[in-house]
C-alpha cells in the first residue's frame, strides 16, 4: 500500500510540478532551527518555493512556513527536518534539478505507512487511483506495488494441491 500510493503521489506531483498548487496554513507555522540549519535553509528558499514552500525569515533562526503545496494534506510534523536533511546530503555543486528531485522524493512521506490496517473502501479507492497512473507496477524507487499470485499457486500456498 505504501508504495502504491508513493507511485501516486509522485506522478500527481511530477505532473504538477511546473504549476504547483499551494494551500495556505490558517496558521503560519513556526520554525525554529540551528544555525547550520538555519542557513541551509535560507540558501535553498527559492528551490523551496519553486516546490510551493512559502517560507519567511522571522528573526534570529527562526521562519514563519506559510504554504505547503496543496500535495499535503497536512503538515507532517518532521517535514521540514526531513527536507533539510535530503538538501543537506546533496553536494554544494549540484544543479537545482538534483535538490529537486531529492526534495520530490521526499513526498513519499505523505505516503500510507506500510501496515496501517486499511478499510475496503480504502482499499478500493487506492487501487483505483493506482490504476490512474501512467506506471503502476512499482513505485519511483522500483519496489512492485503489485503482484500476480496464480490460481495453482494459491492452491499450494494453501496445501490444495501438491
Amino acid at each position: 500500500q505504501h508504495a502504491a500510493e508513493e507511485r501516486i503521489n509522485y506522478e500527481a506531483f511530477m505532473k504538477s510540478r511546473n504549476d504547483i498548487k499551494k494551500q495556505n496554513l490558517l496558521k503560519p507555522k513556526m520554525i525554529e532551527l540551528s544555525l547550520h540549519d538555519s542557513a541551509l535553509l535560507k540558501d535553498n528558499l527559492g528551490i523551496l518555493s519553486r516546490l510551493g514552500f512559502e517560507i519567511e525569515e522571522y528573526g534570529k533562526n527562526a521562519f514563519l512556513l506559510r504554504t505547503l503545496p496543496a500535495i499535503f494534506d497536512s503538515y507532517p510534523s518532521d517535514l521540514v527536518e526531513g527536507m533539510l536533511k535530503e538538501l543537506s546530503s546533496v553536494e554544494k555543486k549540484a544543479l537545482d534539478s538534483i535538490k529537486e528531485e531529492r526534495i520530490i522524493k521526499f513526498a513519499c512521506r505523505k505516503s500510507i505507512k506500510a501496515g496501517k490496517p486499511l478499510t475496503e473502501k480504502e482499499m478500493q479507492t487506492l487501487i483505483e487511483r493506482l490504476d490512474r497512473t501512467a506506471q503502476p507496477f512499482s513505485c519511483p524507487h522500483g519496489r512492485p506495488t503489485l503482484i500476480s499470485i496464480s490460481l495453482a499457486e494459491l492452491e499450494r500456498k494453501f496445501k490444495r494441491i501438491v
